[in-house]
């Protein structure tokens, strides 16, 4: 089940790419940032993390006026949350507040932004990496020990561990204290005061995020509650995340939309081979059914494009995607009644 991520503040610049360089729009579609980087990251906290075109390809941030706040000397960025940012220096992961001083020199195998007051990291060998968590003080918290840590999601966090090659999951508090013990085969984060899970199957890692394999098979989805009980009686093949009171399940091979109690509220006319989104501001998009539409709370669908992939809305916008015939990937904006704020450009 797809987890669409795209959000935005309300006064936002957008990063567009204009002639091989990355640069900024407004809202309105107006050029703010003339292109001069070679990627960009949407502005998180008032800064945006940038690319030189240059040897090394070094990154740094830029403010809404286009000026470097955080000189360009580190060879990742990420975008800032609550206060600071990931960055890589010489294959080394640490984090940055917004003067650019550090809160943890580079020190990581790998690390994720904050976000209720804590974030992941990855320690140990290469060939065995463990998740952790550290605070905004920069001190550890919650050793690095799992094979795998969501974030934080309602006081709880998805974790897994390796029991007989196999993965298991449940999940912890902030102490790294199980409350659920780990015995499933997939699950999603809490939402809304549930969590999807299965005891079939099995998770596996890919890049640093978890990954669950569905093709061809058939599996026992059901949602408890933060107590780990099952919050109705009801199993599905596949289920999302809630959001707006809904939730994306699949039944007998097409997407429908249940609410807590594990009712049916909406049933759509789209198969399970469609990737189908949560509701953010009343929209859910549906991508890969010939081109990417949006159906409203009564399943219609209420907005189609002539894109082929596009996000959740944020603020009233939609990131959209146009897939060329060689595989390359060009971003552009829409509008909740789908006018064009940036057609997708190379």
């Amino acid at each position: 089940m797809p987890i669409f991520l795209f959000a935005q503040e309300a006064d936002d610049l957008l990063p567009v790419k204009i002639d091989g360089k990355w640069g900024f729009i407004n809202v309105k579609g107006e050029i703010s940032i003339s292109p001069q980087y070679s990627s960009a990251l949407r502005f998180s906290e008032k800064l945006s993390a940038v690319y030189l075109n240059t040897p090394g390809n070094k990154c740094g941030y830029v403010n809404k006026k286009g000026e470097f706040v955080i000189e360009p000397k580190f060879d990742y960025c990420d975008s800032f949350n609550e206060g600071f940012a990931v960055i890589n220096l010489e294959s080394k992961y640490g984090y940055i507040d917004k003067y650019g001083r550090y809160l943890i020199a580079p020190r990581w195998q790998k690390a994720w932004g904050f976000s209720n007051g804590l974030a992941r990291i990855v320690g140990g060998d290469l060939d065995k990496a463990r998740y952790g968590f550290v605070n905004r003080a920069g001190k550890v918290v919650i050793a690095p020990q799992y094979a795998y840590l969501d974030d934080f999601n309602e006081g709880l966090a998805l974790a897994a561990v390796d029991t007989k090659n196999e993965l298991k999951i449940g999940f912890i508090d902030t102490k790294g204290k199980w409350v659920i013990k780990p015995e499933y085969g997939s699950a999603t984060s809490f939402s809304e005061g549930l969590a999807a899970v299965t005891k079939d199957g099995k998770s596996y890692l890919f890049e640093g995020s978890l990954s669950f394999d569905t093709e061809g098979k058939d599996f026992n989805v059901f949602y408890i509650n933060k107590s780990g009980e099952p919050a109705f009686d009801k199993t599905f093949s596949q289920g999302g995340k809630f959001s707006e009171g809904l939730a994306p399940v699949e039944i007998r091979g097409k997407w429908f939309y249940i609410n807590n109690k594990g009712n049916v509220i909406i049933e759509t006319k789209f198969s399970s081979k469609v990737e189908i989104g949560t509701f953010f501001e009343g929209l859910a998009p549906v991508n890969f059914s010939n081109g990417a539409k949006f159906i409203d709370k009564t399943g219609d669908v209420i907005l189609k494009t002539e894109f082929d992939w596009a996000d959740n809305f944020s603020n009233g916008i939609s990131r959209v995607k146009k897939i060329s015939k060689d595989g390359s990937v060009n971003v552009g904006y829409i509008d909740l009644k789908g006018n064009i704020i940036w057609r997708p450009s190379k």
